[in-house]
Formats: structure tokens, C-alpha cells, sequence
């Protein structure tokens, strides 16, 4: 749980998915839970005079609630009532593109060690179309499962000799046609023993062979 000034009467608190699993609080509690909402608003409150020294005078306070990727959430809340719609927006706008700017990095941080990416395909025509939306100068070592319980198709792509920003590129791309499932290797060897192989070796290749887009 961090805060931070945005103004004198505004403050700003950011909680991670942690953060709110420890205080025990959920985004619908917001709309639903109007005593449980009230109760952690005074926890907040009293965070933040510790940790930036805020006071409340009035008593009364302006709140805006925002969920942010990866299941955190930003609250701000200010006394200042005439700001509530001008300085308060901007300032939440402010947070918000700060924010993002800072996850893209760490996800481009994070993507540089990663070594496979699974997704999940509902049909093979949205990996043929998927397969015409890349580069194919060069051969992508991927993998085609099938799982017939769900009927679904799961491609496994790794980055094995090619550049980190071509993967990066590929896997995002794939986000267009798929769902994003793991990048944890150990999907990958439940697959193996349990799903059905369709293509084992550069499954991107040869789909994009057949496709008919």
C-alpha cells in the first residue's frame, strides 16, 4: 500500500492485488458492501496520516475508486470539493498514465526472461489467421496441443534462438487471436503427458503453410 501527495487535499493510494487480499477487500465490496467499504476507508485514512501525514478537517471526503492491471486499485480521495471534477480528474489521468508507462516496462522486463508463452486458441482457423499476421522470415520453435475436454488448441511458442523483440512482437500478436495461459514451463510438461500433439516442431510454419487467409 503506497500513498502520495497529488495536492494539499488530495491523496492518492495505490494497493496491489496483495495489499487487498490482506485488508481482505474485493472491488465489487465497493458497490456492495457499503460497511465493509467505510470500514477500510478508515484504515486508509489512517495509513495515510503516517505515511504522508495527512489530516482530515472536514470530515467529508470526495473518493474516486479506479481498478488497475494486474488486480490492483487506486484510491483517491480529497476535501478539496470545488477540485472534485477539474484537479481531481487530471490528477487521476496523471496517475493512471504514469502507471501504465510503468507496467509496460516491467512487463517488457519481465518478457526479456521469459523463455515460453502458452495461449489458447478456440479454433485452428484463429491460428491460421494469427500465423498470417507475423513475420515468417524466420522459423518460430512453437508446439500445437489439443485438449478434446475443452476443445481448445494450445500453442506453445518459445523463444529459442530469436530475438527478444521478436518474440515479444509474436506474443503480443498472438493476444489479438487467443487467450494468454502461462509462461511457466511446467504447463508445458502437463501438456505433453495429457493433451494431444498435433504439430510437435514449428507449429507456426506449418499452420501458416495451410492456411487458407
Amino acid at each position: 500500500m503506497e500513498f502520495s501527495r497529488l495536492d494539499d487535499d488530495t491523496i492518492r493510494c495505490v494497493l496491489t492485488e496483495e495489499d487487498m487480499k490482506e485488508h481482505g477487500i474485493q472491488l465489487e465490496d465497493f458497490f456492495k458492501n457499503k460497511e465493509k467499504t467505510q470500514s477500510f476507508f478508515e484504515e486508509i485514512v489512517e495509513e495515510a496520516k503516517k505515511q504522508v501525514s495527512y489530516e482530515a478537517t472536514s470530515g467529508v471526503l470526495a473518493v474516486q475508486v479506479m481498478p488497475l492491471p494486474e488486480n490492483g486499485l487506486a484510491i483517491v480521495f480529497s476535501e478539496n470539493r470545488e477540485n472534485e471534477f477539474d484537479g481531481l480528474i487530471k490528477n487521476i489521468k496523471d496517475m493512471v498514465g504514469d502507471l501504465k508507462q510503468e507496467i509496460t516496462v516491467e512487463k517488457d522486463k519481465k518478457l526479456t526472461q521469459v523463455q515460453l508463452r502458452i495461449f489458447a486458441f478456440t479454433s485452428l482457423e484463429h491460428i491460421e489467421m494469427f500465423t498470417q499476421a507475423i513475420p515468417m522470415d524466420k522459423k518460430i520453435k512453437s508446439q500445437l496441443y489439443k485438449n478434446e475436454k475443452d476443445n481448445l488448441y494450445y500453442l506453445v511458442i518459445e523463444k529459442g534462438r530469436i530475438s527478444a523483440k521478436l518474440f515479444k512482437g509474436v506474443c503480443e500478436k498472438a493476444i489479438e487471436f487467443s487467450e494468454f495461459i502461462s509462461d511457466d514451463s511446467k504447463i508445458l510438461t502437463y501438456y505433453q503427458e495429457h493433451f494431444i500433439c498435433m504439430i510437435e516442431k514449428n507449429a507456426i510454419f506449418n499452420m501458416s503453410k495451410i492456411a487458407t487467409y
